[in-house]
């Protein structure tokens, strides 16, 4: 899993952009890496999903912890672009009903 991270040209908000597979391998290095961001950084973050080609139950984890400190923080989690397989886990999970997605 490649992770960059950058300002969106847009809004100003950071953004990283995910690049690969997101199973429980890297699932730990990207929630230390956006809790980091969190505590550090901000409260408004906007993931690209655009070249992921998968996530497991572990990068869905990630992103539920994420949403959950970000919302309680009075910030949001934006999902770019997820396709194919991903954003068919993101429906069957119902997680596109709870995260925002674009």
């Amino acid at each position: 899993m490649i992770i960059e991270k950058r300002l969106a040209v847009t809004s100003g908000t950071p953004e990283f952009t995910l690049k690969g597979s997101l199973y429980a391998e890297a699932a730990n290095d990207l929630r230390n890496r956006l809790l980091h961001f969190i505590d550090h950084e901000g409260s408004n973050l906007i993931l690209s999903f655009s070249d992921v080609d998968y996530i497991d139950s572990a990068g869905l984890g990630v992103l539920i912890s994420t949403h959950k400190k970000l919302e309680a923080n009075g910030g949001t989690l934006t999902i770019e672009n997820p396709t194919g397989a991903v954003r068919e886990i993101f429906e069957l999970t119902n997680l596109d009903q709870i995260l925002h997605m674009k």
